[in-house]
């Protein structure tokens, strides 16, 4: 199994913590994307999730919605196998990042337009390869 060391965990920390405290937006309705970590926000009625995703060898934290939510969702409650990192939203939250500890990608997918979703346009993904 690969280790990982405590400078390793810092870095990813502070890397983390950067990007989940960026602006996020929503997930781009074409291309290819690797997603590598991700955080479920379940304390109000409905739960959101927003990922650390790639685009075009561009890291960016978006929401995720449809299908591919209810999965990351899904592995939120049985994270066997994943890695959780206690993180504070700007705004006080108390969520875990969750992500794989040798920083691969936890999946990848691809978009390919949008779709009506409860009178929402959302991105429609195709190709989703898990890899937990």
């Amino acid at each position: 199994m690969y280790k990982v060391s405590q400078e390793s965990k810092t870095f990813i920390y502070i890397k983390m913590d950067k990007y989940f405290k960026s602006e996020w937006t929503d997930l781009i309705p074409f291309g290819w994307h690797k997603l590598f970590a991700f955080v479920v926000n379940d304390k109000g009625s409905f739960p959101s999730v927003s990922a650390l995703v790639e685009t075009n060898s561009i890291k960016h934290v978006c929401r995720i919605k449809g299908f591919l939510k209810n999965k990351l969702i899904e592995l939120n409650q049985n994270r066997e196998g994943l890695t959780v990192l206690p993180y504070e939203t700007n705004s006080g939250n108390k969520l875990d990042i969750i992500y794989l500890e040798n920083t691969d990608p936890i999946c990848a997918f691809q978009t390919n337009g949008t779709v009506s979703c409860f009178g929402h346009q959302i991105p429609k993904i195709v190709n989703l390869q898990i890899f937990v």
